[in-house]
């Protein structure tokens, strides 16, 4: 009858229309890749993220007081048997009373009188209101590697040649003076005990410190980094190279963001860094390609757009059902899904000089006006005379740019956008990390963000063709739109 409400509940698709679960539908089923801000997709390289940290404690410390249930039982000596260290002779103390004579003593740190336990703490310093420790488990004693009282650090390593380190400027301290001196050995290396000489799998280069303990980055991930790579057609060979132990350092990868996670810079599986300092975020690339053809695959090429988002079978179910009789009086107009990068130069998907602190921002992260749709591949329309040319029926949804236009600064119940309730616009958001983000319409008609596997309402839209007429009515459930179709 011409008829439609569009406020509130009823401007927004129900379940049975969209053939869903809920009201409420993600914008795609995944958001891992930069395929997946399209309303159509097809190729999807998906993060992969690598920890290239980890942390040792050097020594252990807890808070203690007059309580109690701070008066814990202690031994010169201790067995181990069935998995459990039994101290011998454990006799009970106050440690106000008594903390100053309890270093060079083992504790299970418990009030129980059984004195055994799965793990041992060796006291190697005590104040009136704290304990400092070396812990020991599985069966290892002060003796073994790691658990010694003393630790050996080095400005400097050499390299023997046979997978293997020496520290050449050692420098051995105890543990019990680490909380003074902690701060001294930032960017040394160690291989976290008293030796000199370990693997490349023991060997660490300390990247920070703390009072308590060190963060380092093993010799096995000291890597080497390309701008560019050729490929033979069985491996890559980084090209313009350089060997990094710690990628934390400011803007060191912005030119160097190909890897191959070794330190020959040979392999047959390329890795594209993306974002991360520390511990970073990479594509996997292989058969010769680049980060270019891989952003190609995911937002440019012809073939783009082949599989539909979860909106738009959504959207599509609802149309079939309810609008065909319909489509004669309907625009094929262009719904721009904006897959162009507003940052393109700064973000770590550039090769040369892209930053590996800087996310991806899509076009309308920072073009809140311009209605122009840059890439014909984003331009969806059921006819190619105006558009991309593959979908099924005239409908899609609105902007951020319309969205932005319509909406006024304040809250506007009064707005065709103010629905007073959440739905997705088409407009991709960014990339950070590991996830795409898309936008969406908020209550009062402004604009919020979010991940592309979250869900909101869908409120579809379409456009009249030329010459269809306004009657009256202004879009509420009570007055409803009515136009003239016959016109």
């Amino acid at each position: 009858d011409g008829k439609c409400a569009n406020t509130g509940n009823a401007s927004q698709l129900t379940k049975e229309q969209m053939g869903t679960s809920s009201n409420i539908v993600a914008f795609n089923k995944n958001s891992s890749s930069l395929a997946d801000v399209g309303y159509m997709n097809n190729t999807r390289y998906t993060y992969n993220s690598k920890n290239m940290t980890s942390s040792q404690t050097i020594l252990s410390n807890s808070s203690m007081s007059t309580s109690t249930s701070y008066n814990y039982y202690y031994s010169d000596s201790y067995e181990y048997r069935n998995s459990s260290y039994y101290m011998n002779t454990p006799t009970q103390y106050t440690w106000i009373d008594n903390y100053e004579s309890l270093v060079g003593k083992y504790t299970c740190r418990s009030t129980s009188s059984s004195g055994y336990c799965s793990s041992l703490s060796y006291v190697v310093k005590a104040e009136e209101n704290r304990m400092y420790y070396i812990t020991i488990s599985s069966g290892k004693g002060l003796s073994d590697s790691g658990y010694e009282e003393t630790i050996t650090f080095s400005d400097n390593i050499n390299d023997n040649g046979n997978g293997t380190y020496t520290l050449s400027n050692p420098v051995t301290i105890e543990k019990k003076d680490w909380y003074t001196n902690y701060g001294s050995y930032k960017n040394y290396y160690t291989c976290g005990s008293n030796e000199v000489t370990c693997s490349t799998s023991n060997i660490k280069y300390i990247t920070s410190t703390s009072n308590t303990s060190i963060t380092y980055i093993l010799g096995s991930n000291w890597n080497r980094y390309g701008n560019s790579f050729t490929w033979d057609g069985t491996s890559y060979t980084l090209v313009d190279t350089i060997d990094v132990k710690d990628l934390s350092q400011l803007g060191v990868l912005n030119n160097k963001h190909y890897t191959c996670f070794n330190s020959s810079g040979v392999c047959s599986e390329l890795n594209y860094i993306y974002y991360g300092t520390s511990d970073p975020y990479y594509i996997k690339l292989t058969g010769g390609k680049s980060v270019e053809d891989a952003l190609n695959e995911m937002l440019y090429n012809e073939d783009v757009n082949t599989n539909d988002s979860i909106i738009k079978s959504a959207i599509d179910n609802w149309y079939s059902n309810n609008m065909t009789q319909y489509t004669n009086y309907l625009e094929d107009t262009v719904w721009c899904n904006d897959r162009s990068m507003d940052n393109q130069r700064s973000n770590g998907w550039n090769p040369n000089g892209g930053s590996t602190s800087t996310t991806l921002d899509f076009k309308s992260n920072g073009n809140l006006s311009n209605l122009t749709c840059q890439n014909r591949n984003d331009r969806f329309s059921v006819n190619k005379e105006n558009g991309n040319g593959v979908l099924r029926y005239p409908v899609g949804l609105i902007t951020r740019q319309e969205q932005n236009l319509a909406y006024n600064g304040s809250y506007n119940p009064r707005s065709p956008l103010a629905s007073g309730n959440y739905y997705w616009d088409l407009s991709p958001g960014r990339f950070n990390d590991r996830d795409a983000i898309g936008y969406y319409v908020i209550p009062g008609g402004s604009y919020g963000s979010s991940y592309v596997t979250n869900s909101n309402g869908v409120r579809p839209a379409v456009s009249l063709r030329t010459g269809i007429e306004y009657v009256s009515g202004d879009g509420s459930s009570d007055t409803p739109y009515i136009i003239d179709m016959d016109s």
